[in-house]
């Protein structure tokens, strides 16, 4: 078994995801923030992206029919599964939630910014989130990610931490919820890697 921890920013994700694939990488956990919904109250959930939609250029280019262009990708159960019954068994909670793809993340995040077209900003968001039952994150990765697996039929899933990052001048992590953040990421690196072991242990 090896593992490796990429640090990796939005830019090139799809083309990324690809070249770790192509080097016989298998399972592929993101880890990444959350900040929607977050409140004090949920900061130590673990919340686990088992679908994302609403990726339409990398599936274009890829030589996908238009009517395919953007539905939902899946990740994968076995990953799902293993992080879900890791995360139970230390008594954290679990969110299921749902990733939106989106090109312009500050956009997103700060509709009220983009001037005249705010109003557009605020239909899409509503647009997407409205057509879901789960809980919405949104980030450049994670859609190109599930891509990537369904291309080369292997195994990812994103994982987020919720932080409370838009308190003006303060950062995520400091004060309380700082202190929060620090511990819960102790958290999500042992558990993704006894995830990880738990299935490769079996043999899968």
């Amino acid at each position: 078994m090896f593992v490796a921890s990429v640090p990796m920013g939005a830019g090139g994700s799809g083309f990324a995801f690809l070249e770790m694939y192509a080097a016989e990488a298998n399972y592929i956990v993101r880890y990444g923030s959350n900040d929607r919904y977050v409140t004090p109250d949920n900061l130590r959930d673990i919340n686990i992206i088992d679908e994302a939609n609403n990726l339409y250029g990398l599936m274009r280019d890829s030589g996908l029919s238009a009517s395919q262009l953007g539905q939902s990708l899946f990740a994968s159960p076995l990953l799902v599964d293993s992080l879900r019954h890791q995360a139970e068994s230390l008594f954290y909670p679990v969110q299921l939630m749902i990733c939106h793809h989106v090109e312009d993340y500050h956009a997103y995040n700060y509709p009220e910014l983009i001037g005249e077209r705010t109003d557009n900003v605020k239909s899409l968001i509503n647009i997407l989130e409205s057509s879901t039952q789960k809980n919405s994150a949104w980030d450049m990765e994670t859609g190109a990610l599930f891509w990537r697996a369904t291309q080369f039929k292997k195994h990812a899933v994103t994982v987020l931490q919720s932080l409370i990052k838009h308190r003006g001048e303060t950062t995520p992590y400091e004060g309380e919820y700082g202190r929060i953040a620090t511990e819960m990421e102790q958290v999500f690196g042992q558990l993704i890697l006894d995830s990880l072991v738990a299935i490769v242990s079996v043999g899968i």
